[in-house]
């Protein structure tokens, strides 16, 4: 087992364009372009890799719609007005996974 190691570098850019949120298309969501890096040292047995997903931490909303349910919850300000409006329906949004990062390692036998 072993041998010489090889150096990897990859990076990825995966782009969304903008889009509408819900059917009305009245909210609209924007694009964005998430980095993915990652660098390893490898050879027939090993693999020991770094990796960066979200690089630049974009915080662009994934996806959002409006809840398929009248049941959201609608607080007011005033301490005798109603908690609850049964026929209200709320927008929601997706968030994005922030940055993340961290080592990996495989043994191949």
């Amino acid at each position: 087992m072993g041998g010489d190691f090889d150096w990897r570098l990859r990076g990825d850019v995966i782009y969304t364009g903008s889009k509408f949120a819900e059917l009305a298309n009245i909210a609209k969501i924007g694009s964005y372009a998430l980095v993915n890096l990652r660098t390893s040292l490898e050879n027939e047995s090993y693999v020991v890799s770094l990796f960066v997903n979200n690089a630049f931490n974009d915080k662009t909303a994934l996806g959002a719609g409006l809840t398929g349910t009248s049941f959201c919850e609608y607080r007011t300000n005033g301490p005798t007005l109603p908690a609850f409006v049964g026929t209200q329906r709320c927008a929601y949004t997706v968030p994005q996974r922030g940055r993340e990062w961290g080592v990996s390692a495989t043994l191949n036998f």
